[in-house]
C-alpha cells in the first residue's frame, strides 16, 4: 500500500472520508521557505501589486462613500443606516474577491496567471469562498460558546462549595484551557483557504476543506505552526523597524501620521502578498512531504457541523435579543 501513489484531494470522497496524513520527509526550514515564497512573489510581483493598488483605490472610494452615508444618516436615520450597510457589504465582497484573486495569482505562478484571469477565477468561486469563511467563523463561535458553558458548569460548583479562592483559581485554569483549545482549533484551519484555492472540485468545499486542512497538520502540528509564526514575526520585525524610524526621525505629529499611513500602505501593498507567497510555499511543502491515504471517519466532520450549528444559533439568539431590546427601548421612550 505504501508503494502506491497517494491520491489527490480531488479524488477523495466528501463527508464520509477524511484525509489522514502519513509523514514521509521533514519540512524545509524557515530560510528555505522565505526564499521559495520570495521567488514566487518576485515572479508575480507586477500582478500582485496591481491587485493591491486596486484594493487601495477602492478603499479610498469606499471611505468617501461611508462619509456620504454619515451625512445622509444625519438627515434620515433609516436611509443612512441602510446605505451604510449596503456599502459595507459591497466593500467586504470586493475585498474578499481581490484577496482570492491574489491567492489565484500565487497558486498559478507556474501557469503565469494574469490579472484578468485571476479576477475571473476569483469571481467564479467567490460565493463558495465566502461560505468557507462564514463556516469557519461559525465553528469557532460555536466551539467558544460550548467551551464557555462547560467551563462555567465546572467552575460554579467549585466556587460555591470550595470558596472564593478555589473558584478564582479554577476560573483561571479553565480560561487558559479554553484559550488554548480555541487557538488550536483555529490553527487547524491554517491551510483551509489554500486547500480551497488549490482544488476546484465541487466536492472539496465547506467542511471538507476544513477537514483537509486539519489532516495536513496531523502529526506535524507544531513543526508547521512555529514556521508560520516565525515568518509572521520576521515581517512584523521589519514593519516595527520602519515604525521606529518614523517615530525617531520625524518630529511633528502630522508628519508622523502621514508617514505612518504611508508605511501601512506599503505593508499592505508589498508585505501582504509576500506573506501569502511564503504561506503558499509552506502549504506546497506540506503537500509534497506528506503522503495522503484514506481512512473512514465521521467524527471530525460531524463535530464541525455541531459547532457551526451552535455558532449560528448563538448569533441568531444575540440578534433576536438585540432587536427585542431595541424595540422595547423605542416603545419606552417618552
Amino acid at each position: 500500500m505504501n508503494d502506491q501513489p497517494a491520491p489527490s484531494i480531488e479524488q477523495q470522497p466528501t463527508e464520509n472520508k477524511t484525509h489522514i496524513a502519513i509523514i514521509s520527509e521533514p519540512l524545509p526550514g524557515i530560510i528555505a521557505l522565505i526564499k521559495s515564497g520570495f521567488s514566487i512573489y518576485q515572479q508575480r510581483f507586477g500582478v500582485l501589486v496591481a491587485i493591491g493598488a486596486l484594493q487601495a483605490v477602492l478603499s479610498i472610494a469606499f471611505t468617501l462613500l461611508f462619509s456620504l452615508c454619515a451625512i445622509v444618516y444625519k438627515t434620515n436615520m433609516i436611509a443612512g443606516a441602510v446605505a451604510s450597510l449596503v456599502t459595507l457589504v459591497i466593500f467586504i465582497w470586493i475585498s474578499y474577491l481581490l484577496a482570492l484573486a491574489s491567492m489565484e495569482v500565487i497558486r498559478g505562478h507556474v501557469q503565469m496567471t494574469g490579472f484578468v484571469d485571476a479576477l475571473k477565477l476569483a469571481y467564479s468561486r467567490i460565493w463558495s469562498f465566502l461560505w468557507l469563511i462564514l463556516l469557519s467563523f461559525l465553528i469557532l463561535i460555536g466551539a467558544s460558546v460550548l467551551f464557555a458553558f462547560l467551563g462555567t458548569a465546572v467552575t460554579m460548583p467549585i466556587g460555591l462549595f470550595g470558596g472564593g479562592i478555589a473558584g478564582i483559581v479554577s476560573g483561571i485554569i479553565i480560561t487558559v484551557i479554553w484559550t488554548i483549545a480555541i487557538s488550536i482549533l483555529a490553527l487547524w484551519f491554517t491551510f483551509s483557504y489554500w486547500v480551497f484555492v488549490d482544488n476546484s472540485n465541487k466536492e472539496v468545499r465547506g467542511i471538507n476543506v476544513l477537514v483537509a486542512s486539519r489532516e495536513l497538520l496531523r502529526g506535524r502540528f507544531w513543526a508547521i505552526i512555529w514556521r508560520l509564526f516565525a515568518t509572521v514575526f520576521w515581517i512584523y520585525v521589519v514593519y516595527m523597524f520602519g515604525a521606529f524610524i518614523i517615530d525617531t526621525f520625524f518630529g511633528t505629529t502630522l508628519l508622523k501620521i502621514v508617514m505612518g499611513s504611508l508605511l501601512t500602505f506599503i505593508a499592505t501593498l508589498f508585505f501582504a502578498p509576500l506573506l501569502l507567497s511564503i504561506f503558499y510555499s509552506l502549504y506546497e511543502a506540506v503537500k509534497t512531504h506528506t503522503s495522503l491515504v484514506m481512512q473512514s471517519t465521521k467524527r471530525l466532520y460531524y463535530t464541525c457541523i455541531v459547532f457551526a450549528i451552535g455558532g449560528a444559533a448563538f448569533l441568531i439568539a444575540i440578534l433576536v435579543l438585540a432587536l427585542f431590546v431595541g424595540s422595547f427601548s423605542l416603545h419606552t421612550l417618552p
